[in-house]
């Protein structure tokens, strides 16, 4: 019974934080478009708009949503991820016994195999992101307004 009932209990608890995250951010973009909605519906016009725009709270508006995303925290949490995993792999493997004919031979060897996958992934991203910065910098246009 036990067997069965671990499993279960896991993927259910998996399933249960994945839910709260997902939740969570769902909630939070509704907040986000109801209070844009209540604030452009002040708005009468066009005009009014885009003099509202122009104004700094207008820009710290517009700032708040856009959301520029670097691709260097998304390359170093798969790189923080793959070594937690790599590390339980290593456990799994590590409590299967001498003769690898324990139980936790499988999970450990399929978590080795994710582990160095999301490594990998890691790897691919930072030399992405390494790659597009060296583009932008040898671009030859200067990286600030020319007066």
């Amino acid at each position: 019974m036990d067997e069965i009932l671990i499993p279960i209990a896991f993927f259910g608890f998996v399933g249960f934080v994945v839910w709260i995250a997902v939740s969570h951010n769902t909630r939070r973009a509704n907040l986000r478009a109801e209070t844009q909605k209540q604030l452009l519906e002040k708005f009468s016009s066009g005009q009014e708009l885009a003099a509202f725009l122009e104004t700094g709270a207008g820009r710290e508006f517009l700032k708040g949503n856009i959301e520029e995303k670097k691709s260097g925290p998304r390359w170093l949490g798969m790189a923080q991820g793959a070594t937690v995993v790599i590390f339980l792999a290593i456990g799994f493997l590590a409590t299967s016994g001498a003769e690898g004919e324990g139980y936790m031979t499988m999970p450990g060897t399929l978590l080795l195999a994710l582990g160095l996958g999301l490594l990998a992934a890691a790897g691919l991203a930072w030399y992405a992101e390494r790659k597009q910065d060296d583009d932008r910098s040898g671009d030859g246009l200067p990286s600030h307004p020319i007066e």
